[in-house]
C-alpha cells in the first residue's frame, strides 16, 4: 500500500527495491539516528537555533522555488538575497532536523524578534525546524553550495522538486567522497553515515541510494517535528503551571551547569525530564500519525482486555488507530480533557501500564520510529531556548486541528506575544 513513496524518494529504495534490500536500508536509518550516534548533534541543533536569522529570507525564497510553494514573505525578504546566496543554502533549507546544529554562529535566530511583539509561532517553528534539519543531514557542506504516476499537476510538481533536490543532495554526496575537506572526516551527521554504510555484502551504497533515504528521512521527520514542536507550545503556553513548572526546571538545570562552562549537549538535555513529558503529552493528545497499518502474513489470533477472541486471517489488512489507542480511559486517567504531562512520571506512568503498546505514537517494537529521540531532541533544543530567553503567551484562541495535513497541525496562524528575559548564556 505504500509504492506511492516511490516516485517520492525514488525507485532505489524503499518500496522500490525488494524486501531485503528494504530491510537493510532501514537498518542504515536506525543506526544514524539512535541516541548514541546523535549525541553529538546537540549543538549543531543549538547553533542552527541561534545562528539562522542573516540566511531566512534566501532559504525562504530558495525553497519556493524548488517545491512550487506560495510562501508568504515580506517585502524585505524579497527585497534581499542574491541567486548565489539563495543556492548557497537551500539543501540546509529543504531537509528538516537532528541535533547538533543549533548554537553557535553568535546571532540568534530569534534575535530579529526584538525586545517584544506579536509572532506566528507556527511559522517561526516550521522555519527553525528546517534549518535544523538542514545541517544536521548534510552537514556544513550544503550552507556552502548550494493512484501514484498519473500527469495530474501535483505529481509534476512532485517530480519536478523530487528531480531538484535530488540534484542538489548529489552534489554534496559527490563532494563529501571526492574531496578531502574536513567534514568527510569529522562530521558526524546522516550525510556521512550513509555514505559509510555498507550492504551485508560489503556493496556500498550508491549516490542515488543515499539521497533517496536523505528525501524519506527528511519527508518523515519534518511535518511531523515541526506540528509536534507547535503543539507543545500552544499547550504549555495554555497551561501556566505546567509553563512554570518547565521553566524553572530549566532554569536550574542551566544553572547546575554553568560553572562548568557548559554548552548544550546530549547530557544537560536528558535532565529536562519536565519538558520531555510536555512533549510527550502534546504528542499523546495529538499524534503525528492517526493509524498505523499492517499487512497480516498469516492467520492468527487477538483477544480483548474482556477476554473476547478474534481470528485475523492471512492477507488481510490491520488498521490501529493511535488516536484512539492514546484516548483510552482505562489507561490513560482524563484522557481527552486533561493536559497532564505528570502522568508519564515515575510513579504513574500510565505509558506503561499494558506493556509496550500502550503508547503508540511512535510505533514500538519491531515497527517502532527510528526518528523517536531525534524529533524529542530538537524540539527540546528549541523550547529550551524559546523560554529560557523569552516571556511567551497565546494570543490566538486554543485553535482546531487541521487533519487533512501530512501531520495534523493547528489550523490557521498560532500568535504570540513575546517580551525577551534576560539573555543566558547557554
Amino acid at each position: 500500500m505504500y509504492e506511492f513513496t516511490v516516485p517520492m524518494f525514488g525507485p532505489e529504495i524503499g518500496h522500490g527495491v525488494d524486501l531485503e534490500t528494504r530491510n537493510e536500508q532501514i537498518r542504515f536509518s536506525w543506526d544514524v539516528l539512535k541516541p548514541n550516534s546523535k549525541k553529538a548533534c546537540v549543538g549543531a541543533m543549538a547553533e542552527e537555533v541561534e545562528s539562522s536569522r542573516l540566511q531566512k529570507g534566501e532559504k525562504e525564497e530558495e525553497i519556493e522555488e524548488v517545491m512550487g510553494g506560495e510562501k508568504q514573505m515580506s517585502d524585505e525578504k524579497k527585497e534581499g538575497g542574491s541567486k548565489r546566496k539563495n543556492k548557497y543554502a537551500v539543501a540546509c533549507s529543504i531537509i528538516g532536523s537532528i541535533i547538533s546544529i543549533l548554537m553557535g554562529y553568535g546571532m540568534d535566530y530569534f534575535s530579529r524578534w526584538g525586545e517584544q511583539g506579536m509572532v506566528d509561532l507556527k511559522h517561526e517553528l516550521q522555519q527553525v525546524l528546517m534549518f535544523i534539519a538542514g545541517r544536521c543531514l548534510l552537514g556544513r557542506e550544503p550552507h556552502q553550495h548550494v493512484v501514484s504516476y498519473l500527469p495530474t499537476p501535483a505529481h509534476r510538481r512532485r517530480d519536478r522538486a523530487h528531480r531538484r533536490l535530488k540534484e542538489l543532495i548529489i552534489h554534496a554526496i559527490r563532494s563529501r567522497r571526492n574531496s578531502s575537506h574536513p567534514c568527510a572526516r569529522e562530521n558526524h551527521d546522516v550525510l556521512q553515515h550513509l555514505i559509510d554504510s555498507r550492504y551485508k555484502d560489503e556493496r556500498p551504497t550508491t549516490d542515488e541510494e543515499v539521497a533517496g533515504m536523505l528525501l524519506a528521512i527528511m519527508f518523515a521527520g519534518k511535518h511531523t517535528s515541526s506540528a509536534a514542536s507547535i503543539w507543545t507550545g500552544i499547550h504549555l503556553l495554555s497551561h501556566p503551571n505546567h509553563l512554570c513548572a518547565t521553566i524553572n526546571e530549566l532554569d536550574q538545570v542551566m544553572a547546575r551547569h554553568r560553572d562548568a562552562n557548559h554548552h548544550l549537549d546530549y547530557d544537560i538535555l536528558q535532565e529536562m525530564r519536565t519538558l520531555h513529558f510536555c512533549i510527550k503529552e502534546a504528542l499523546r493528545l495529538h499524534p503525528m500519525l492517526v493509524a498505523l497499518a499492517r499487512h497480516a502474513l498469516t492467520n492468527f489470533t487477538v483477544q480483548t482486555k474482556e477476554g473476547e477472541k478474534y481470528t485475523i486471517p492471512g492477507g488481510h489488512m490491520l488498521i490501529s488507530s493511535i488516536l484512539v489507542n492514546n484516548y483510552l480511559p482505562h489507561v490513560y486517567k482524563d484522557p481527552l480533557v486533561v493536559f497532564d504531562p505528570q502522568r508519564f512520571a515515575p510513579g504513574r506512568e500510565e505509558d506503561k501500564v499494558t506493556g509496550p503498546f500502550t503508547y503508540l505514537t511512535f510505533g514500538a517494537i519491531r515497527h517502532a520510529c527510528p526518528g523517536e529521540f531525534f524529533a524529542y531532541t530538537q524540539i527540546k533544543v528549541i523550547w529550551s531556548y524559546l523560554l529560557r530567553n523569552f516571556e511567551l503567551k497565546m494570543v490566538s484562541p486554543f485553535p482546531q486541528t487541521k487533519w487533512n495535513a501530512v501531520a495534523p497541525e493547528p489550523k490557521g496562524k498560532v500568535i504570540v506575544s513575546y517580551r525577551r528575559r534576560q539573555l543566558t548564556t547557554m
